[in-house]
């Protein structure tokens, strides 16, 4: 992961960030004035390994204690306000407005407020899947050149049966029927591991039967040519885009077609059943096995600690490498950070000896119930919702507020401590290092007392995250106060 930010302690620096926004540096002279009123200071005090979390009111201003200079610690963040929605409602259609928040080295500071410009995420989902009930009606068999009519939500286009890999009827637009030959090569090794290598795997996590567009027990795909790969699937069939680049390999293709088909079987889940349907478990659900499918094709353990900068030659390694447990970001909408999170969750159970499938099945299904079983407004079955299942499988209470702040801390100390509870063990070094093909990465800032004032540095966060502090042990006063209030998690690592 992109290393996260350090926080050298001056007698005049200070740091401005905003969670799920911009990140802002600035020197001292741009600095707010200090507050008549200083709040008490929390003093700390931590030995290497121990963790401590902290309220919004508890994190206005920290002390730390220690008997040597230059200790290092870990600030986890989170913005909860989703997980205590979903306590009582289906959620995530109500997401909370971006939030800005001040970290001081020095005086405290009073942010301002930042104004929301996050997407709805509901409607997204709704955006990307669209109503169950839109599928066309489809003849009962399909032969390889057989046309018909489809709405590629550009109205109907004439399509033709191009290929067909054991149940997938692959359709192309006639338009397009003569490129074809720049993706057929692709595709057909996509189909094909797809059947020898996702489907079993997928069956065991969600259960069901084969999902089926007609009588025949077919299944529609709805092909059409472009930069790709980008995919929308329904409860019978799916779209996608069949890349043309010249370096695109089967391998993306193959891994769309699974993330795809997730989504079908997630449907194929949720028939009948009282599902909350957030995009965190929807997306996050179906980037979860993307990065499972990839691992078993690397041939690399779980938790094998994989040093992924050292192999990536192979379609299957660079893309494992991209999976790389990047878990700090917009939880609502990131598929990355989605994904982090619930790597995370398979990692406490297979560490708690629970086989790895098992953990594999709970976590894809029980996170399309949400975090507590809730299917409407005062609806809620708790043990149906992933912190119920959690807790059961784990044989003690799960709180996902102190889990998700464990994920950050986890990637942020990873390989720094001994122990497995702050550590991703699927790759090695994320603390240090910085993976090929992550959305979002954040500089490594050193703060010191420049001579003029620093100008901005904007970089996107998100609502869970991590910094890192180095304290020199001279009493120096950290402070923390936000537009809304975050959930802290403090870990020393040196």
């Amino acid at each position: 992961m992109p290393s996260p930010t350090h926080l050298r302690p001056t007698a005049n620096a200070a740091l401005m960030w905003i969670a799920s926004v911009t990140f802002l540096l600035a020197a001292a002279c741009d600095a707010p004035e200090a507050t008549s009123v200083q709040p008490a200071c929390n003093v700390i005090a931590l030995e290497v390994g121990q963790s401590r979390r902290l309220a919004p009111n508890e994190a206005t201003c920290i002390q730390f204690t220690s008997a040597t200079g230059d200790a290092e610690y870990v600030a986890a963040y989170l913005d909860p306000r989703t997980i205590d929605q979903a306590r009582s409602n289906t959620a995530d259609y109500s997401v909370p407005a971006d939030l800005r928040i001040t970290v001081t080295v020095g005086p405290l500071s009073t942010p301002s407020a930042a104004p929301s410009v996050r997407a709805n995420a509901m409607q997204r989902v709704v955006a990307e899947f669209g109503p169950a009930s839109d599928a066309p009606a489809v003849a009962s068999s399909y032969a390889l050149g057989d046309t018909a009519s489809f709405d590629f939500d550009q109205g109907l286009e004439l399509t033709k049966v191009v290929a067909m890999y054991g149940p997938f009827v692959v359709f192309l637009r006639a338009s397009e029927i003569d490129q074809y030959q720049a993706v057929e090569a692709n595709l057909a090794l996509a189909f094909n591991h797809y059947l020898d290598s996702a489907e079993s795997f997928l069956a065991g996590a969600f259960g069901g039967d084969r999902p089926t567009s007609n009588a025949s027990g077919q299944f529609l795909v709805f092909v059409r040519l472009g930069q790709g790969p980008a995919g929308a699937a329904y409860p019978d069939r799916f779209q996608m885009v069949a890349s043309t680049l010249p370096f695109h390999t089967w391998y993306e293709d193959y891994l769309l077609i699974a993330h795809e088909m997730t989504h079908v079987k997630q449907y194929q889940y949720s028939k009948g059943r009282s599902t909350a349907w957030t995009q965190w478990a929807v997306e996050g659900g179906a980037s979860l096995v993307e990065f499972e499918l990839a691992r078993r094709d690397v041939g690399t353990g779980f938790l094998s600690n994989w040093d992924w900068l050292q192999k990536q030659s192979e379609p299957a390694n660079r893309a494992y490498m991209q999976k790389a447990g990047f878990g700090l970001g917009d939880f609502a909408v990131n598929y990355d950070t989605q994904r982090s999170v619930l790597r995370d969750f398979v990692q406490r159970l297979v560490v708690a000896n629970v086989p790895l499938e098992d953990a594999y099945s709970l976590v894809l299904t029980a996170s399309l119930h949400g975090w507590f079983g809730c299917y409407g407004f005062n609806n809620c079955v708790a043990q149906h919702g992933l912190s119920g299942q959690m807790g059961a499988a784990l044989g003690k209470p799960f709180d996902p507020v102190l889990a998700m702040l464990r994920v950050a801390a986890s990637i942020a100390a990873d390989d720094r401590l001994t122990g497995s509870e702050f550590q991703n063990l699927s790759f090695a070094g994320l603390s240090t290092t910085n993976p090929v093909g992550n959305v979002i990465a954040m500089p490594l800032i050193k703060i010191a007392t420049p001579a003029v004032a620093a100008p901005p540095i904007e970089q996107f966060v998100g609502s869970l995250g991590a910094v890192r502090i180095l304290d020199d042990g001279k009493g120096a006063k950290y402070f923390a106060k936000g537009s809304a209030p975050l959930q802290w998690l403090l870990l020393r690592v040196r």
